[in-house]
């Protein structure tokens, strides 16, 4: 079979391509509480275009990470967060990892699988799989949920060219995609084209839409609002739908996120869901000034202006899983100024 390549497909590790760089529109923070996480972000982001690496006799362990056993080392396409791996053994310990060879496999899958992990990292690399062979199978050891493949049937990718893996595959040849999207460096065009894709998943839903929509992270424990009872009820008066986003399907979050003329939410996993967002849809994030998604801010670029107001952690430590407090006045302050009301 002959593939046409584009210029960001390349059949080995060299020849990345140019780098681009783009400027960033910057969010507009509210309130007195400010967050050096945000504040030292730069204003402009630097990226290689994403390319489809073939390479041979590939090791590819669950959650992202690949292994060049002729090379005997870690390929660049492994997913980040890994850390140190020295003493890296290429032969599975016996009993400890499945085994499976394959002749071809493209590779797709991502350290957490956790959702806003396997929808910003993991799904938009589909969207390069149309510059492979039609016949080679995605290997992943993401659970091959209905939400998984929903959102790959939205990228026109059949749920049976999945091949689940719970331990070590053995190819003989790998498509390995590299990272259209960077949680804290960047989003690449073919990802933003993914996501623009995705929301169509909204038309398979009978949901009635609301104006303003409300992210609630009230389900959560992990970094919690203190007075969240307070801030909802400050947006309920201000007309926000209070909607937990795991309580529905994804073509519900999808119908209700793109519908939405305002939205506003928590700093978490629920605001990744503005990939979803029609374009020029203004974003409230309300959050810890010791966590910044800067994924959020990516996002945002295809969206209306994105606005912060933080709160102070609760804790001496102060860390991303501290439980955190946000002044009531300074968001109602926010929600008027940001969205015009």
């Amino acid at each position: 079979m002959r593939i046409s390549s584009p210029p960001w497909a390349v059949a080995n590790t060299t020849g990345a391509g140019s780098e681009v760089s783009e400027l960033l529109r910057l969010p507009t923070v509210y309130g007195e509480v400010r967050s050096r996480l945000l504040d030292e972000m730069p204003g402009r982001v630097t990226f290689r275009p994403a390319r489809v690496v073939v390479e041979r006799d590939v090791v590819a362990f669950p959650m992202h990470f690949l292994v060049s056993r002729s090379r005997r080392e870690v390929l660049p396409q492994t997913a980040p967060y890994w850390g140190n791996v020295d003493g890296l053994e290429i032969e599975p310990p016996p009993g400890k990892l499945g085994r499976e060879a394959m002749e071809a496999a493209f590779v797709v899958d991502c350290r957490y699988h956790q959702f806003g992990h396997i929808l910003l990292e993991a799904v938009p690399r589909l969207a390069l799989l149309s510059h492979v062979p039609d016949d080679v199978p995605i290997v992943t050891s993401l659970p091959l949920s209905p939400t998984l493949l929903t959102l790959a049937s939205a990228l026109g990718v059949k749920p049976e060219r999945f091949r689940h893996s719970g331990g070590a595959v053995f190819c003989a040849k790998a498509y390995l995609p590299d990272p259209v999207v960077d949680l804290s460096n960047w989003i690449q065009p073919v990802a933003r084209e993914a996501f623009d894709r995705l929301r169509v998943l909204g038309t398979g839903s009978g949901v009635t839409r609301v104006e303003r929509l409300y992210l609630s992270r009230s389900g959560q424990t992990r970094r919690r609002l203190v007075n969240e009872d307070e801030i909802e009820a400050l947006f309920e008066r201000y007309g926000f739908s209070i909607v937990r986003p795991e309580e529905h399907d994804i073509e519900t979050q999808a119908a209700l996120v793109s519908g939405a003329r305002m939205i506003a939410g928590l700093g978490g996993s629920a605001m990744h869901g503005a990939v979803f967002a029609s374009p020029g849809t203004p974003v409230l994030i309300v959050s810890s000034r010791g966590w910044v998604a800067h994924v959020d801010v990516f996002i945002s670029q295809a969206n209306g202006p994105l606005g912060y107001v933080f709160g102070e952690p609760q804790t001496e430590q102060g860390g991303i899983r501290a439980p955190w407090w946000v002044e009531p006045l300074e968001v109602e302050r926010a929600i008027r100024s940001h969205f015009c009301l």
